[in-house]
Parts: structure tokens; C-alpha cells; sequence
């Protein structure tokens, strides 16, 4: 699948080209045989995005720690480019071109500058959190954005895993209580409602950091409860139908009836972070 541009100039297609297949290589080089068995055996695109995905090694590809670090130095990392794929992925999205926004979403993680952050402290001094939130801005809201459309469609563990990255690499702690929403809305769709309440607490706590006013925050706080009632009593009643959290939703474009809200500050539907 290519994720390059049709409308860009050759040049940047070629640098895109070169950061996308240079990391398509470097996965393609960890999978043996019998996992490349199993892969042809899968007949849905979706079951092989997920089953790759999930492999060691595959999603640490996209972290400060990866050797694609060093990719295509003349033009690999930029902040500039990795905002134009990933302002390209809202438009895909606003569209509901899912999987294509998915792809764009991930061309700007593989060419967004990284600064790993060496801890799973979320309570790291101020000083250093607000250098790693600057440092790795694109990297995370891209993450953030494909989380959304991860959860649109129905991928859940998928999802997860983008929102736990996007965290521990410094997400904007004013948009934070997004994540810990979509988080929690994932547990419950795998039936995880203990996790599902946790996630709910700290998206309750994390409002406090928000930029939203006050009747905004009320209006989430109160949907969070409902969420957090309907876990307690899921714990407890396991067949009680998920669909009763449909009404419940806490991103401000889901109330109205629409996808979850991606990061971009040049898309009118999704706010920017």
C-alpha cells in the first residue's frame, strides 16, 4: 500500500518513498517463515494489519529507540512533514476514508521527529515534560489521530496501544482526557470494564488540565460518570448489552453523532491541539 501523494512534488514523494520502504524493510526483516505462514493465511486486510501490528518489534519501530531514527537524514524527520500527512489524514477522516487516513496518520509517525522520553513517568518534572510534549508533538498527535480511526474501526486492541504510546511519549496534557475517553471506550467494547473504570478516573482527573469551559467540562465529567456507573454494574452483571454506553460518548464530536475527534489545527471539524 503507498501512502505517497499524488499531488506532491517528486521530491518529497521520493524522500516519503524512501522513509516508507526503509521501514517496510526493517519489519519485513523480522518476520521468519512461520510468520509469514500465518500471514498469507489470513483472508481480511483488517486480520493482517492487526496480526503485524502485534508483533515484537513492529510498533517499537516507530519509537525514538528504533534504528529508523537515522532514516533518510537529508529529509526523513521533519516536523513539516509529518504535519502534512497527518493533516492529510483529517481530511481522510473527516471523509470517513478510514483506512486511508490510517495510512497517512502512520507516514507522518515514521517521519516526525522523536525524542524517546526513558520513562513510563507521567508525573515527570514540568520542565521535562513540556520539553518531551514539544519535542515529540507531531509524533504523538498522529498517534492520538489513529487511535480515533482505530476505533472507528473496531480495532481495538490496536487502539489501545496507539493511546498507551501516545501517552508515555507526551501527549498534551490539556487534550489528554481524549485518550483516556477513547481508552476507556475500547476496554468496554472488550469487555475489560475493570480497566475500563480506571481509565474513566483518570479521564475525570485529567479534565482539571483541559482547555474547555466550564460547562464543557461539566457536561464530559457527567458522561464519565455514567460510563463509570455502567462498568460497576457490568463488573457485576457481565451480560449486561454494551450498547446502553452508546449515549455516553465523551468527545465533543461523538455527542453529536459523529466520529471521534482527531487533533489537527487546520481542520475546522477536529480542534487543534
Amino acid at each position: 500500500m503507498s501512502v505517497a501523494h499524488h499531488g506532491d512534488s517528486g521530491g518529497y514523494a521520493s524522500r516519503h518513498d524512501s522513509v516508507y520502504y526503509a521501514a517496510v524493510k526493517r519489519i519485513m526483516s523480522q518476520l521468519n517463515p512461520s510468520i509469514l505462514r500465518h500471514f498469507h493465511q489470513l483472508s481480511t486486510d483488517d486480520d493482517r494489519f492487526s496480526y503485524v501490528s502485534a508483533l515484537p518489534g513492529v510498533r517499537a519501530a516507530l519509537a525514538a529507540a528504533s534504528p529508523l531514527s537515522g532514516v533518510d537524514e537529508a529529509g526523513g524527520k521533519s516536523s513539516y512533514e509529518a504535519g502534512r500527512h497527518r493533516q492529510k489524514g483529517n481530511e481522510l477522516y473527516k471523509a470517513e476514508r478510514l483506512r486511508d487516513a490510517v495510512a497517512s496518520y502512520t507516514a507522518s509517525m515514521l517521519v516526525a521527529p522523536v525524542t524517546d522520553c526513558g520513562s513510563d513517568d507521567h508525573d515527570a518534572e514540568e520542565s521535562g515534560r513540556e520539553a518531551l510534549e514539544k519535542a515529540n508533538s507531531e509524533f504523538v498527535l498522529a498517534l492520538g489521530n489513529r487511535s480515533a480511526c482505530l476505533l472507528q474501526m473496531k480495532r481495538y486492541n490496536d487502539c489501545l496501544s496507539d493511546v498507551a504510546m501516545a501517552l508515555r511519549y507526551g501527549y498534551p496534557r490539556h487534550l489528554e482526557y481524549k485518550l483516556h475517553d477513547r481508552q476507556a471506550r475500547a476496554l468496554i467494547e472488550l469487555g475489560r470494564f475493570d480497566e475500563a473504570l480506571e481509565s474513566l478516573r483518570r479521564l475525570h482527573s485529567s479534565l482539571s488540565l483541559s482547555k474547555l469551559d466550564p460547562d464543557q467540562r461539566s457536561s464530559i465529567a457527567r458522561n464519565a460518570e455514567k460510563k463509570m456507573d455502567f462498568c460497576s454494574s457490568a463488573v457485576v452483571q457481565p451480560s449486561m448489552h454494551k450498547e446502553e454506553t452508546d449515549s455516553t460518548a465523551t468527545d465533543n464530536d461523538v455527542e453529536g453523532g459523529c466520529p471521534p475527534a482527531v487533533s489537527g489545527s487546520n481542520s475546522d471539524r477536529f480542534p487543534g491541539a
